[in-house]
């Protein structure tokens, strides 16, 4: 979501991660974008980087087959975290692509505002102002939440655990966040890095988890804790002007999201894991070696390893190449093209 960084931010790369027959950008009445107010607010600006993934088999037991002995439940339980990142690089990514967002925005004549600059509006009036740098692990399970430096937003609220808590909509609704702000246009960015991937193996003889790296741009992320309750994090830049006078939607905007996910390849190497391992865990990751899953404590069974230089420029390569995309469409329809 940041401008054209090829020419601002001045990098080039032998090979693209994320291209524009990766992302899908919806357009709602696009040409009413070049008579909003030349101001705008960014309501959301996180970036999901997993650091850790949990998962257990249970196969039950029984009496074996022919009557011999009974046979107990096996539960096999693999827990894989990244070894090699340090956590100040993950806000300097997030730092970095903020800053590069403003400055684009501003050279294109639009004045910018976060939570602490613009007026209180109804949509927000029972909500709490936080303030940027922000690492948060309770967010979303394995992943740290990270907010730029300089970059205020709102929440409805801090759970005991310091999970924010977010007002519930079942639509995208910044149109009504817009409408409140005299039209002002409305930028959310949200993007999600996964590292891991873990699934059930076969074993006819008990349980078994296997798992490794696979670091990637994801389309969507979701995380169940139970049958009703789950979390979503889509991979989306939007920019949002005004309500619809008939529908529920915006009066105009554009959007860019993943058609899938985006493999980044050349960070971490193809070992994989099966079950659970005991390795050498006294060399633990900067964030620990414990975490918990839906109210239980797990050790990390394996790590993942990096150069934290490597994974620093890969994903940063990814989110400037899809930022790229999504602020050039942007930027389009704000000039009329």
């Amino acid at each position: 979501m940041i401008f054209v960084f090829v020419l601002v931010f001045g990098q080039s790369y032998s090979q693209d991660i994320v291209t524009e027959k990766d992302v899908k950008t919806t357009y709602v009445k696009k040409k009413l974008m070049k008579e909003a107010p030349k101001k705008v607010f960014i309501n959301t600006f996180k970036v999901y980087y997993q650091l850790i993934d949990s998962q257990s088999e249970t196969k039950k037991g029984g009496r074996q087959v022919g009557g011999g002995a009974y046979k107990g439940d096996a539960t096999a339980t693999l827990a894989v975290g990244i070894k090699g990142v340090e956590l100040n690089t993950l806000q300097e990514i997030t730092n970095d692509f903020y800053n590069k967002l403003i400055a684009d925005l501003e050279a294109d004549g639009l004045e910018v505002f976060t939570a602490k600059t613009i007026k209180k509006i109804d949509y927000y009036q029972d909500h709490i102002i936080l303030e940027g740098p922000n690492m948060n692990q309770e967010q979303l399970e394995g992943y740290v939440m990270v907010a730029p430096e300089g970059y205020s937003y709102f929440v409805k609220g801090i759970s005991k655990k310091g999970k924010e808590k977010k007002k519930f909509k079942l639509v995208n609704t910044n149109y009504k966040v817009s409408k409140q702000l005299d039209d002002m246009i409305v930028v959310d960015v949200t993007i999600v890095i996964p590292s891991i991937w873990l699934k059930e193996g076969v074993n006819l003889a008990g349980a078994k988890v296997k798992g490794g790296a696979d670091l990637k741009l994801a389309q969507s992320e979701i995380k169940t804790t139970n049958f009703v309750k789950q979390t979503q994090i889509i991979t989306e830049i939007s920019f949002v002007s005004g309500k619809d006078k008939v529908a529920a939607m915006p009066a105009t905007s554009v959007s860019s999201a993943l058609k899938k996910d985006v493999e980044i390849s050349g960070v971490f190497s193809d070992e994989k894991f099966k079950s659970v391992a005991n390795k050498d865990l006294d060399n633990t990751a900067e964030y620990g070696n414990i975490f918990e899953v839906d109210n239980r404590t797990v050790k990390v069974t394996n790590y993942i390893e990096c150069e934290n230089d490597v994974y620093k420029a890969k994903v940063s390569q990814a989110i400037e190449e899809l930022m790229n995309i999504s602020y050039t469409n942007f930027r389009a329809v704000l000039k009329g093209k």
